[in-house]
């Protein structure tokens, strides 16, 4: 329990830190460095409390001191790790000094220390691109730090192996484990904190993820049938050792006895350090008291059938009237005492624990060496597919996606094998002929709408002057559009020889969208004027039959004008339009204050109220869209209706086709090389309070 509560302090330590690096603003205005260096400095506090804190089993320390450097450049960053592996074994090494103990691996441990951190940190740069790792990863990470540890152990104890193997065997399960624990929990809660357990399941899993978990996958079984084949082979080359041994000691034994019937000298004879030799006569009675026993040996029913001659078996039986059994392989031969022509059948024994010790060191370290390899390939082979092709991989897609995006001008151009070279090659070679096509259908597309604009201006009036026998006014109209076509659109016509219709109208919108909702209003309204109804009477039919079937929910402001030209009289109904700009009594221009209706197309059942004014002889009006006011420069201004009435103001004088076009020339001018973004539609009237027709 002691061992599990300080394999959970990382885990805590971890937790704290995180959530101070998320809210914390004080820490968080620290540079990196000193972030760093503050994190490395705790956990190098834990590792070091491993140290000082360890548990002793049976003589041997075992502590979760690596976890810390582990955990610190695991998930807060390389430079953390390496500074608490550095100080974790700086003071491993130094608390020989005041501990009085630890000599005997103070240099596998201090070193093992600081590998942990520099691991730590090269795996989160290099692997997981400084991200945590998953649980699963973090385990093995874990254990395999410990692994490294143990491993280094016997490399610097080569000399004296047979004590760093007792260590071993008592310590490694309990090390790996907890150690490994310690940073898998450390992945499991901060990825819940942050909400990254599960966002990662639900997210579909990128490539190398998949690499990763296949890769782990393969090093996995890769080392469990390394690690098996190694175990047999082991032990088959320990029983065959065991087997020579036995057998040589029987034969020497046999030789001696042959021609001797003294055989007092097998009580001091040992098989390695365990083992001896039983020589029992043909009654069933041991005829020598062996030194490993101390007392007389004695098995009831002692029986070798079944065992040929020479064979090596596993046996067990208990020693002398002890409760203690151990297990032996054993060897028996018939010897003949050729003096006294007497048999004795000699058994061989060795305890099996003997007897496999040289398999149990040749199994730790190529077991230990087996997962140190398999990890540093399972490093260098994600990191070469990673390189070679996951980053290759998201170089094309990054430049596939401004080529998606539209710029057509991107070159992927990757030589580096055979494969890219071709992607490379096919995606140019695509994107050119997509040009192409792109091309061929925009210069289609150019003509086709060339031919819409040729249209559309075919249907506005557009023959100046428009009456040139009527000399009670002069009108004149102009649209510029933003696109080949657009949703301006003016109208004029006379109703009978005493009735001007004037009409200006925008559609919401741009385009071939807007021209056709343009050419329906514009018709409609035409046809309503002409068959008897009042201008508001038009409006309001034209705005219920444009609501029909109006899903795309486009609209139109529009501005109709009746004048009697005999009069002067001007009836007017705005859809929500720009209000007229209208000359006056020679004072200059000025803005028609009535209040505009509902717009066009909106919503159904809405009443237009007409409004009247009066015109007199040499008095004038303007009409426009807001492609006028709205016209804006490179420094995003508007051109405004202040500004309009100024130009307007100044050209009061002016002819019908000098003010327009005085009019486009200032907006131009303010526009300067910006782009027009709507279309720009003007309509000017004249009265001239004379509507006598020329013969």
């Amino acid at each position: 329990m002691m061992l599990l509560g300080e394999a959970m302090l990382p885990v805590l330590l971890s937790l704290i830190l995180f959530l101070v690096q998320k809210k914390g603003k004080h820490f968080n205005r620290l540079s990196y460095f000193w972030q760093q260096f503050i994190i490395g400095v705790l956990f190098s506090g834990l590792a070091i409390l491993g140290t000082e804190k360890g548990i002793n089993i049976n003589g041997a320390v075992v502590n979760v001191r690596d976890s810390a450097p582990v955990c610190a450049g695991l998930f807060f960053g390389g430079p953390a790790g390496i500074i608490a592996g550095i100080i974790g074994g700086a003071e491993r090494w130094l608390s020989v000094i005041w501990n009085g103990s630890g000599a005997y691996s103070r240099l596998a441990c201090s070193i093992s220390t600081f590998l942990a951190g520099v691991i730590a940190a090269f795996l989160r740069k290099f692997m997981f691109a400084q991200k945590h790792p998953r649980p699963v990863f973090a385990f093995v990470i874990g254990g395999i730090t410990e692994v490294i540890h143990l491993t280094v152990l016997l490399i610097t104890k080569l000399t004296n192996s047979a004590q760093a193997f007792d260590i071993l065997k008592i310590c490694y399960i309990p090390m790996i484990l907890f150690n490994a624990l310690s940073v898998m929990m450390t992945a499991i809660i901060l990825a819940i904190i942050n909400r990254d357990l599960f966002r990662r399941k639900e997210e579909k899993a990128s490539l190398t993820d998949h690499i990763q978990n296949w890769l782990l996958l393969s090093v996995t079984v890769a080392c469990l049938c390394a690690t098996t084949f190694v175990y047999a082979l082991s032990t088959n080359a320990a029983k065959s050792d065991c087997s020579d041994l036995l057998e040589s000691n029987i034969d020497d034994f046999a030789d001696q006895l042959a021609w001797s019937s003294d055989i007092a000298f097998t009580e001091q004879r040992h098989i390695g350090n365990t083992g001896f030799i039983l020589v029992i006569n043909s009654e069933g009675n041991v005829n020598n008291v062996g030194p490993y026993f101390g007392m007389r040996y004695y098995e009831e029913g002692y029986s070798i059938d079944g065992l040929s001659e020479n064979e090596i078996e596993k046996t067990e039986f208990k020693i002398g009237n002890h409760n203690e059994s151990a297990q032996f392989f054993r060897m028996y031969r018939t010897v003949t005492d050729r003096v006294n022509d007497y048999s004795y059948t000699v058994i061989a024994y060795q305890t099996v624990e003997e007897a496999m010790i040289q398999r149990d060191h040749s199994l730790f370290i190529n077991c230990f060496i087996i997962l140190i390899i398999f990890a540093f390939l399972f490093c260098m082979i994600y990191n070469l597919i990673k390189r070679l092709v996951v980053n290759r991989i998201r170089s094309v897609n990054s430049k596939l996606q401004k080529i998606t995006d539209g710029d057509l001008s991107v070159k992927i151009e990757d030589n580096s094998s055979l494969e890219f070279e071709l992607l490379s090659r096919d995606i140019n070679s695509s994107v050119t002929t997509l040009k192409h096509y792109i091309d061929e259908a925009a210069e289609r597309l150019t003509k086709e709408l060339q031919f819409a604009k040729s249209i559309q201006y075919s249907s506005l009036p557009s023959v100046f002057p428009a009456y040139p026998n009527i000399r009670s006014f002069d009108i004149y109209a102009t649209m510029d559009t933003a696109q080949e076509v657009g949703g301006d659109f003016y109208d004029f016509y006379m109703l009978d020889p005493d009735h001007l219709i004037m009409l200006i109208a925008d559609v919401s919108g741009k385009g071939i969208p807007a021209a056709l909702f343009m050419m329906k209003a514009k018709t409609m309204l035409k046809n309503f004027t002409e068959s008897g109804l009042s201008i508001s009477e038009a409006f309001e039919r034209a705005n219920e039959q444009l609501c029909i079937g109006n899903d795309a929910g486009m609209f139109v402001t529009a501005w109709m004008g009746m004048l009697t030209l005999s009069s002067g009289r001007l009836d007017f109904v705005s859809a929500g339009h720009n209000p007229p700009i209208v000359c006056r009594n020679g004072s200059g221009f000025d803005y028609l204050t009535e209040r505009a209706g509902f717009i066009l197309a909106g919503m159904d059942g809405v009443k237009y109220k007409s409004h009247s004014i009066d015109l007199a002889p040499g008095e004038k009006i303007y009409l426009y869209t807001d492609g006028v006011t709205e016209a804006t420069s490179a420094d995003k201004q508007f051109y405004g209706e202040d500004r309009l009435l100024r130009c307007i103001n100044a050209l009061k004088d002016c002819g019908p086709v000098d003010m327009l076009h005085g009019i486009k020339k200032d907006i131009d001018s303010f526009v300067g090389d910006a782009e027009q973004f709507d279309d720009i539609t003007m309509v000017t009237v004249h009265y001239y309070g004379d509507s006598k027709e020329e013969q």
